[in-house]
């Protein structure tokens, strides 16, 4: 807004956001460039959720067409192509462009499992499958973090190899949005298994969100 930038070539053109974020540090006088770009929908547009795009706001997941809204999608679901697929592309010269200008690594973000999962089968639906198909739930999670995250995973150490380390943004993870039993069975055990598997990245809850959801 304070550029005057649409939306939709901010969120898609990689140059576009790093040379608006570059502005925003300069005009604001931050120590360091934002990277605030929509993190929480990249893996799951790659995957083909459907998102909503405007020309005056950040694109988000359309949650009334969850993209597992049958289980049985999860069968037919395939893994994107790490790097490649959706949007991919567009984080990936992010970390390029920025690098150009800056001669500096950009650190990028992942979308934690848990939120991953939200963003695909929906809020409603996933908790209710935490009650009644938790089977189900357990090979989602597996199919998450074992297929999507930690090939992405990879692809970013590679492209921004001296980042220190990759965060992934977990706010859905944030109580009261989910109790101690969600957590203990479906959040650390698949945010330990990622970590474990993919050394150098690890997630956390944002605490923006932890405090609006308090």
């Amino acid at each position: 807004f304070l550029l005057g930038l649409n939306c939709r070539d901010f969120y898609t053109n990689p140059a576009t956001f790093v040379k608006g974020q570059m502005a925003i540090a300069e005009y604001y006088g931050l120590d360091l460039v934002p990277n605030a770009y929509d993190c929480y929908n990249i893996e799951a547009e790659a995957l083909g959720q459907r998102l909503i795009y405007t020309d005056h706001a950040m694109p988000d997941v359309d949650t009334n067409e969850p993209l597992l809204a049958d289980k049985g999608m999860l069968d037919r679901l395939h893994p994107p192509v790490p790097g490649e697929a959706g949007r991919m592309p567009y984080v990936l010269g992010i970390c390029r462009v920025f690098r150009e200008l800056t001669g500096l690594p950009f650190m990028p973000i992942f979308c934690a499992p848990f939120s991953l999962a939200v963003a695909i089968r929906g809020y409603r639906n996933l908790v209710r499958d935490f009650r009644q198909d938790r089977v189900f739930a357990h090979r989602l999670f597996e199919f998450l973090v074992d297929q999507v995250l930690i090939p992405w995973v990879d692809v970013l150490q590679k492209e921004v190899p001296e980042a220190p380390f990759l965060l992934g943004a977990d706010a859905w993870s944030a109580p009261p949005i989910i109790d101690l039993r969600i957590q203990e069975e479906f959040i650390v055990p698949y945010a330990l298994r990622l970590q474990e598997k993919a050394a150098g990245a690890f997630v956390r809850a944002e605490e923006d969100a932890v405090g609006a959801a308090r």
